[in-house]
């Protein structure tokens, strides 16, 4: 299944049905009397959250979702019938904004969350609305209302307690595969991993969401490699993980680039809790140097770990859980 975060969509409420002009005719009533109905009003489009949806993929060969119009009235006073509401299911933590002026609308980060994005047009009412003592036979009516329109760009963020940055061939799919029942591709490659991925480590005291990011590379606040179009990600998590590969060429550049990177996309990321993780350390035998590097140029808490033989597991589960505790 491919990974789908952003789409555009038209949507077309329905409009309200037209009221009517109708004069009853009843034996030994010679004038008979206003008897149109209203018009039923459209139908309107609701967005909902649900944690059943993963991604927007669903979504991706429509180019507009239109509920139904009110039906116009009719005789006997009677209401024409409503138009069906329509209602479309996204992922928990899917923001909607117009499209044209790029403001955001709604951002649905409950399970069950419904909004209502455009409101079906009001029916208009029939000429017996219109009657009175000196206008026993009217022709006014109403037309039913237009329904409301919006063009809507959809995107998600992931909603998780931690985010796995890093650049390629970091160790992230294999740290997340490890430590939860994600299933994410492992490769001595670079860019294995393509799409986010979550995963849900259990705890004594708590389940823990991780997110596995795309790896970042130089340059891709300003859109090179992969990993930018997946930065709006690392947005919803409460704790940021900085993977940096014992086997490096340069640590201290490496987390030096991953600092950069997200900080010029969204300033405010400098300022969650983080940890610098150092991952691969069965494959050196340079760790304390590596460690000794890392900590000089930053005050961030430094753990070195092998997803192979599960060193340091425990210990970096225990700094997210005391952070994510920090934080409620």
């Amino acid at each position: 299944m491919n990974f789908v975060d952003d789409v555009t969509l038209s949507l077309i409420a329905g409009n309200g049905g037209d009221g009517l002009v109708h004069l009853r005719r009843e034996k030994y009533v010679p004038h008979g009397g206003p008897d149109g109905g209203d018009g039923g009003r459209g139908g309107s489009i609701y967005v909902e959250a649900t944690i059943g949806r993963q991604t927007l993929a669903h979504l991706t060969g429509l180019k507009r979702i239109k509920a139904t119009s009110g039906a116009d009235g009719g005789v006997k006073k009677m209401s024409g019938h409503s138009g069906e509401d329509v209602v479309v299911d996204v992922p928990v933590g899917t923001v909607i904004a117009d499209d044209e002026t790029g403001s955001i609308l709604y951002d649905l980060t409950t399970d069950g969350q419904r909004v209502c994005v455009v409101k079906g047009g009001i029916g208009g009412r029939g000429n017996w609305h219109f009657r009175s003592s000196t206008n026993q036979a009217p022709e006014e009516f109403e037309e039913g209302v237009a329904g409301e329109r919006l063009t809507a760009h959809l995107t998600l963020k992931l909603l998780a307690d931690i985010g796995l940055v890093g650049q390629p061939n970091a160790g992230k799919s294999t740290l997340i595969n490890v430590l939860t029942n994600a299933k994410s591709r492992v490769g001595a490659y670079p860019f294995t991993t393509t799409n986010p991925h979550l995963g849900v480590l259990h705890t004594a005291e708590r389940d823990i969401v991780i997110a596995d990011i795309p790896g970042l590379i130089e340059g891709a606040a300003e859109g090179k490699g992969l990993g930018h179009q997946f930065l709006r990600h690392i947005e919803r998590t409460s704790v940021i993980s900085y993977l940096i590969p014992a086997d490096s060429a340069d640590p201290v550049a490496e987390l030096q680039t991953l600092l950069h990177e997200l900080t010029t996309y969204n300033k405010s990321l400098g300022d969650l809790p983080s940890v610098v993780v150092i991952t691969k350390t069965d494959l050196t035998t340079d760790l304390p140097k590596i460690t000794k590097q890392l900590k000089r140029f930053t005050k961030l808490p430094v753990i070195a770990i092998s997803s192979q033989t599960h060193s340091g597991l425990t210990d970096l589960t225990r700094i997210w859980i005391k952070h994510l505790t920090a934080k409620v």
